[in-house]
């Protein structure tokens, strides 16, 4: 049989804080008979309410060329929204599984973002200041001998801390000119 109840409406408190979709209800007469379970639309009241939520992020950080990636530290009073992040010069540093990874020396803006959704608006993006030093590195040339008016031996040095990833010196060395025994 058909029940027909035009303009029914139900309130009920608990439902409070269920997400908007589709439940399963009972029909119930006053006597306690169920008449039809039948899915029903349920749409939060508070949906058209949007609650803010709200990025922190640390204002400035300095690293230094080489240093390992590393996690931005942002966080949000609301955690089920990932935040995301970008890079205002990916030839300085970029974004890789939410760390940021160091590609040269400079200064670079990282902006952390949050959408929103049926329930949170977007949070204001916020802004944190990457200032990369170069890296210091020590070149120290490797002593070497000769016989006066042979051939000069092959320069070499040695750098530290080691050169990052595929970085390289160029150049050439070079000694002060002259033949008489002595230092150079």
């Amino acid at each position: 049989t058909a029940v027909t109840t035009p303009g029914l409406s139900y309130t009920d408190n608990n439902l409070a804080n269920l997400a908007t979709g589709y439940y399963y209800a009972d029909l119930v007469e006053a006597d306690g008979s169920r008449i039809i379970t039948s899915p029903i639309w349920y749409s939060r009241d508070d949906a058209t309410v949007k609650s803010e939520q709200n990025i922190t992020l640390a204002p400035t950080k300095t690293v230094t060329y080489g240093d390992a990636d590393f996690p931005i530290g942002a966080t949000s009073d609301n955690t089920n929204i990932n935040i995301t992040y970008t890079s205002s010069d990916t030839n300085i540093a970029t974004i890789t599984n939410n760390d940021v990874h160091i590609v040269k020396a400079g200064s670079v803006t990282i902006t952390a973002n949050q959408a929103g959704d049926t329930f949170f608006n977007p949070a204001v993006a916020k802004q944190q200041i990457i200032t990369i030093a170069p890296k210091a590195i020590t070149v120290t040339a490797d002593a070497k001998t000769k016989v006066e008016a042979t051939a000069d031996p092959a320069f070499t040095y040695t750098a530290t801390p080691a050169l990052v990833g595929a970085d390289i010196f160029t150049g050439a060395l070079a000694r002060n000119p002259g033949e008489t025994a002595g230092y150079y």
